[in-house]
């Protein structure tokens, strides 16, 4: 569980046995969030508030794929301030006569 709104940096690594991953498409929610094409694959995600399912696709150069298990993340609502505001100072002070220069 992770307070929100933020931004997470999701990371894979990949590797394969033959020809070498030339890709990582990165998944929430079932939909494409965004590719990286270098080792260790990652990708800076602006996570939306509630349940997500994370996922990455690597490609090989072979034109295999490898999908990796679901990774669940929830991004919670941070709680609301509760301590009412104050005034810390006053300028000029409160019933003091202020004149035009």
């Amino acid at each position: 569980m992770v307070e929100g709104p933020t931004n997470l940096l999701v990371t894979a690594y990949a590797s394969a046995l033959d020809g070498g991953v030339t890709n990582v498409l990165f998944l929430a929610n079932g939909v494409p969030i965004g590719p990286d094409d270098s080792s260790p694959y990652s990708i800076m995600w602006d996570a939306p508030f509630g349940s997500n399912a994370l996922q990455a696709v690597a490609f090989g150069a072979n034109g295999l794929q490898g999908t990796s298990v679901v990774s669940s993340i929830i991004i919670t609502i941070p709680p609301t301030n509760t301590d009412a505001p104050y005034i810390v100072s006053v300028i000029p002070a409160f019933f003091s006569n202020v004149t035009k220069f």
